[in-house]
Formats: C-alpha cells, structure tokens, sequence
C-alpha cells in the first residue's frame, strides 16, 4: 500500500520550502507541473489562480493502485475553517470524523487519512496499542527480536507507521472523533475517512526533519507509482535529454519537457523511462562500484540502455561536483617560514592516461597532475594538463613521448593550491625544482630505482607511492573507455577520484548527499543569475527526492 501519513497545511509546505531558497510561487509552479502530469490534484480558494500562492487551499498527489488495489493520497491541506474549505458537487458525500482541537495547539490542522480496517469502538484501546507498538520498535533498534509482529490491530500498526512522529500524549489526546459532513475527501480508489485534529507542541518538528518524512514517503510510494504514468506529458517530452541542455545544466527546455522532480537528472521520468524504483537500483549500484556490465543480470527489467543512461547521467554528476569542491582548500598550515611546528605533507605527481593520434605528426596525451594529502584520501586533488601544454611531436621511428610537466604549468599550480607550512614529495621532474616560501621540498629519483629515503625533516620519508598507488587504481577504471570520448574519460577518472575520497564511507548515503549538495548549489546560482522567481518548476520540488536519498540508507 502506498505510504500515507503527513498532511501539511499549504502555508507549511511554503515555510519548509523557504530555508532551501524555494519562493512560494515556485511552489505554486512545482504543483501545477505534479497537475500536468495527472499526479495530483489542487484545490483553489478561487476560481482562477493569483500572484498570491495562498490561492492555493490544498494539493494532494495521487499515486496509482497497488497490486492490492489500495490507494495512497497524501493531501496537504490549508488551516482555514471548515466553512471556507471549498467542496466539489461531484465528490461523494462522505462523514468526515474530526477531533476538537488540543489544549496548547499553535494552530495548524493536520489531516490524516484512517486505515480502511479503522475500528472506531476500539479507538479507547490506542493508547494500550501504541505502548506495545513503542516496545516493540525499541526491541527492533536494539537488535533484540523473537521474529513475531506485535499483537495489535492491524489498523493501529499502519498508523503508527505512517511517518507522523507520535508520542504518548499525542495518542492520548487522540481520542474521541465526533463526525461531521460539511466537508469530504476521495481519491482514486474511491471516498475514505479522514480524521482531522489541531497540531499539539508535541508534533512539532524542524523543518529539515520534516521535509525529510515527507521527502520518504514521496520517494517511496507516489513517485515510484506515478512513475508509469503515461498520460499529461508535453508534447516535447521525448527520451533523453537535449544535447545542449546537457551542455549549459537545467535550460528552458526542462519546464517544456514537464518531467517529474529530480536529483540533478539521475532519475528522471517520461515516456521512454524505467521506473524511479528501477533507476534507483541502478543508481545504488553506480554509487557501489558495481560494474556496468552486471547491472543488467542484477536488477530485474534493468535494460543495458536503461543502465548506460544513469551511470552516464551519475558519472557527470560526480564530475560536476568534485571538480568544484576540490578547487577549496590549499596544502600547507599556513604558518611562517620560520616556524619549527609540524608541517603539512603532500605529495605531488603527474600521470598520462591515453594518447591519440592529433595529425600525422602529432600526438595529443591525456595527462592529469594530482596532490594529495598524506593520511587523507579526501584530499585528493586532480587537474588534467592543458591540450596545448600535453601535445609531443612523432619521431622518425614512429614513437612519442609525453613532453615533461614545465615550470610554469607548477607555479601556476603552487599559486593556487600550496600555501606555507608544508613539506612536498614530488619525483625528480625539473619543474618541482622551485623554492617556494615556506616549503620544504623532497624528492626520489624513479630514473636511479630510488622509490623512497629518509625526508629532509627527521622522521619523514621522502617518496610518492601513495599518489603512484591511486594511479593505478584510477587507470584499472578506465579500462575500456574510448580513449576519442575525452569527455567520458574524464568521468571515470573524478569518478574514481571520489571513490578515493569516500573510502571509508557508506556510498549511498554520500551518492544522497552528493546529489543534494549539487542541486541546492545550481539552485543557488540560478538565484543569483535569473531572480528568485524564474526558477524552473519542474524543479522546484527535486529538494525532497535529495532530502530522503540522503536520510535514507
């Protein structure tokens, strides 16, 4: 059945919306692409929509049956009185049960759908069943469990697990419903109950935990569902993405295309698309290292086409992303020349990954320069030579030669990335033979078999295996890359790079945490370029699909 729970007032959606930059008529925007799409419903205080996104009364989204035939809607509904809410002559006439508000309220009404099994004699029992439901999830955290479901209505146990954060006054105050009919709901699978309270300070949450409740249950039920809707898209949806709008990030097109919200095109949903639950197995699997090839043999209707889209979309993601954080920070503590405390070692070192043929004469190497920190695999910086700089000339033999890492290629780099403070290990290439500030140089001889010796400071060996080391790493990933498809190599290379940073690190939660990051950064920039209010609308909701991949193992 597809997760019910949640109701927020429309004023509520706006005020978690505010803290990631979201303006209300974004919103109001992300509701009608949702509308578009045959996902969900609006209703209105007034016949046409204003400037004023208070117009809006409620949403609700509406994802397809279950195999069971249930129906899930989540409904966000507003807090204005019964008497204003605005009722459709052709929904049926439904008693909708209502408890009086709590004492303490601060004022919001929160709606919740009944499960359809709702025993309305047994409802005095609520609070016996939610001491047993609690001891139960408490056993459950602590690992301690005898594989038998807690004895309570099954009722009870779906709405305690409905995402709402309960507590014992919560379902104490949850008590006695009077039924009134001045207002109903319905959805797809026909009218249900709705049990309508005031909000008490016990359900108060950050507004970052809540967006993350609601960011699950639209992960997981009415995205998934609605997924294989094949009904309200634009004319101009088609499979795949533009080639120029892949080019220059989220362009016009994105609002024509009228796709559901997503994390920075990973997942996305149209005519030619897999399901979002089927593309998230392939993008746990991208995020895992597991190769490409075996995807298809792992994950059920998982097409190699299917799988080349989303590693393809995950790579430049990843690129995207590592080539601007690494750009931050410098090796080195910063300190004066003639200070005698520890410093920062790094180790600095280039290497070629492909050639190609440029002319009859010429020969372009792909070649990266990388610093890393020792004892620091997030440290790790990469940046690939200029073309111009990484050019050699055949000779009569037909052999070439990558041409030696120059002077200046170094200093432009020392400028950016070396500060003072720190001790650098580099081989023994003429262009790192440059006294810098406050920098104490080491260097081995690889042409004489000298890998490693005693450092210029007492108790440091001089040498660059552990860069030497990822290097051969970074190449076995490449294997099998179209050494003409520079863009491609260039993925897997950051790709690997990030691997290395989060070594140690549960790589689904840092794919959620990628992906967030990314799209509030664009999000950010889009602000500053084009004014708060021209942010596309299909993206305008893409932050609760980062929230829950990032709160959600």
């Amino acid at each position: 059945m597809a997760p019910v729970g949640v109701w927020l007032p429309w004023a509520e959606v706006v005020a978690l919306a505010a803290p990631w930059g979201w303006a209300r008529e974004a919103c109001a925007d992300a509701a009608s692409v949702l509308v578009d799409l045959g996902a969900a419903e609006v209703e209105k205080s007034c016949g046409v929509r204003g400037a004023d996104s208070e117009a809006y009364v409620r949403v609700r989204l509406l994802p397809v049956n279950d195999e069971d035939g249930m129906d899930g809607v989540l409904s966000v509904s507003s807090s204005e009185s019964e008497d204003e809410a605005v009722v459709e002559d052709d929904v049926p006439s439904t008693p909708l049960l209502q408890q009086p508000s709590c004492s303490g309220s601060f004022g919001m009404d929160i709606d919740m759908p009944l499960p359809a099994s709702f025993q309305e004699n047994e409802l005095a029992l609520l609070p016996v069943f939610f001491n047993l439901w609690s001891l139960q999830e408490e056993e459950k955290s602590a690992g301690i469990t005898d594989g038998l479901g807690v004895d309570i209505p099954a009722w009870a146990a779906e709405l305690f697990g409905n995402g709402l954060p309960w507590t014992k006054e919560l379902v104490q105050d949850f008590c006695s419903l009077r039924q009134d009919s001045k207002a109903v709901q319905s959805g797809e699978g026909g009218p249900f109950l709705v049990c309508s309270r005031r909000g008490c300070p016990g359900m108060e949450a950050t507004p970052t935990a809540v967006a993350e409740v609601v960011a699950s249950m639209l992960v997981q039920g009415s995205l998934e569902e609605a997924a294989d809707l094949e009904t309200g898209l634009h004319a101009e949806a088609k499979a795949g993405f533009p080639a120029d709008e892949e080019k220059t990030g989220f362009g016009s097109t994105c609002y024509s295309m009228a796709t559901l919200p997503t994390a920075m095109r990973v997942l996305r949903v149209d005519r030619a698309s897999k399901s979002l639950k089927t593309q998230a197995a392939i993008l746990f699997c991208a995020a895992w290292g597991v190769q490409q090839s075996l995807v298809p043999a792992l994950i059920k209707d998982a097409k190699r086409t299917s799988v080349e889209t989303v590693y393809g979309y995950w790579r430049e993601a990843v690129k995207t992303w590592v080539v601007d954080l690494q750009h931050h920070g410098k090796f080195g503590t910063g300190s004066s020349s003639s200070s005698r405390g520890p410093r920062d070692e790094f180790e600095i070192d280039e290497a070629c990954f492909r050639k190609q043929l440029a002319s009859d004469e010429d020969v372009q190497w792909i070649e990266y320069v990388g610093m890393k920190r020792r004892g620091d695999p997030s440290s790790l910086y990469l940046e690939e030579r200029d073309a111009k700089q990484s050019k050699s000339t055949r000779k009569p033999t037909g052999g070439s030669c990558p041409p030696p890492y120059t002077r200046e290629e170094f200093l432009d780099l020392a400028r950016r990335k070396i500060t003072t403070g720190a001790h650098q290990h580099t081989d023994g290439a003429q262009a790192y033979a440059v006294d810098l500030p406050g920098v104490v140089r080491d260097k081995v001889k690889h042409k004489k078999n000298e890998f490693t010796k005693p450092g210029a400071v007492p108790g440091t060996w001089a040498g660059t295996q552990s860069l030497d080391g990822w290097w051969g790493h970074a190449k076995k990933a490449c294997v099998g890359v179209n050494a003409q498809a520079q863009n491609a190599l260039s993925n897997h290379v950051h790709e690997a790079q990030w691997r290395h940073w989060t070594l140690q690190a549960d790589k689904w939660l840092e794919c959620g945490a990628l992906l967030g990051l990314l799209e509030w950064k664009d999000l950010q920039q889009q602000l500053i370029t084009t004014g708060e209010h021209t942010v596309q609308p299909a993206r305008a909701a893409s932050f609760i699909v980062n929230a829950a991949l990032s709160s959600t193992p």
